[in-house]
């Protein structure tokens, strides 16, 4: 942002999400293929899906979750905080929108950081507590018999 301005990164963003789709549809395969599920209409999945938010839970409390932080949590880090330093650049915004922007890209990335740890660190407490979700935990993408960082055998 500091350097191309709100364009130029978009234009990044955009370019990254082409790089991973490339890769989702050129690359990556399934290690479990699933049978195929009859065809349906979208409206009648909808329906489906909605009742098995109402159903389950466990399951309706983590899209509310997620919900929640990706409407409110992730546009005002991702976008609120540039938006508002820029916007309140006054005299000297050329000198310090640079530096305050590597700050904010640092925080950004801390954040991502901090979350993916703290996904491997729960699946790992997960597969402590419940040695039976080694399957689960390998058909997210974990090694199970991987050990933390630093840990000792």
């Amino acid at each position: 942002m500091a350097t191309w301005g709100l364009g130029g990164s978009a234009v990044a963003n955009a370019v990254t999400f082409a790089v991973v789709v490339g890769y989702l549809a050129l690359v990556l395969r399934p290690r479990y293929p699933l049978p195929r599920a009859e065809a349906e209409r979208v409206l009648r999945g909808m329906v489906c899906g909605f009742g098995h938010l109402r159903d389950e839970p466990t399951t309706r409390v983590l899209v509310l979750t997620l919900s929640g932080l990706n409407l409110a949590v992730s546009p005002a880090l991702a976008l609120g905080v540039a938006l508002r330093a820029q916007g309140e650049g006054g005299a000297g915004a050329d000198v310090l929108m640079p530096t305050a922007m590597a700050g904010f890209g640092a925080l950004v990335a801390a954040y991502g950081v901090g979350a993916a740890c703290a996904a491997y660190g729960l699946a790992m407490a997960v597969l402590m507590l419940l040695p039976q979700s080694r399957p689960a935990i390998r058909a997210i993408g974990l090694r199970p018999d991987l050990e933390l960082v630093g840990s000792r055998s």
